[in-house]
């Protein structure tokens, strides 16, 4: 998953005020919501996941959110003079 490598890149493109998104962010708690859940199969997204939910709270440039909204919404806002 790229998620991780991408994220510098992508909050450089951004503008102060801009907008990043990112879905399916509570992924890693999907076996505590669904007990059906086959943690086993989604070990290598989980990881990914996590690395890229932490790179976003640890962010400088990023004012987030995480929305439980289904699998997970993640939502950045850039910070800087507009």
């Amino acid at each position: 998953m790229l998620y991780s490598v991408l994220l510098n890149d992508l909050v450089t493109l951004l503008k102060p005020g801009g907008v990043l998104l990112a879905e399916d962010f509570l992924l890693p708690c999907a076996n505590l919501i669904n007990s059906d859940f086959d943690q086993a199969k989604w070990d290598y997204a989980v990881e990914a996941l996590d690395k890229f939910n932490k790179m976003i709270v640890q962010c400088p440039d990023l004012k987030s959110t995480l929305l439980p909204i289904g699998d997970g919404l993640t939502i950045g806002i850039k910070t800087g003079l507009v």
